[in-house]
């Protein structure tokens, strides 16, 4: 059974989820990869459940600012996705340290 949320709650939780994964600087060693994985699955399952209602922004008609949060949206996940295979390849050790010299 899906869970029926108003778009704008839909987005909002999106943004706030992905707001949790993109963590730099200091805060950065504080996001394991166990709990950056767990975050990242989590996420993708609500934008899953709720992928009818994100497609249905792009239609016309549909308000502007939230065309365009669902925009940036679209490209923050693609940063992330890219960051996420370039830190896979690095090893832990020299991940927390490029964390914690990261302005």
């Amino acid at each position: 059974m899906s869970q029926t949320l108003p778009i704008h709650d839909v987005i909002q939780r999106v943004e706030a989820m992905l707001d949790a994964l993109n963590v730099r600087g200091p805060d950065a060693a504080k996001l394991t990869a166990a709990e950056f994985q767990i975050k990242s699955e989590a996420m993708y399952a609500f934008i899953d459940t709720h992928k009818t209602d994100i497609a249905a922004v792009f239609a016309s008609g549909t308000d502007a600012d939230i065309r365009h949060r669902a925009e940036e949206i679209l490209v923050q996940l693609e940063k992330l996705e890219m960051r996420a295979s370039q830190m896979a390849q690095i090893p832990a050790g020299l991940q927390k340290y490029i964390a914690d010299h990261n302005d």
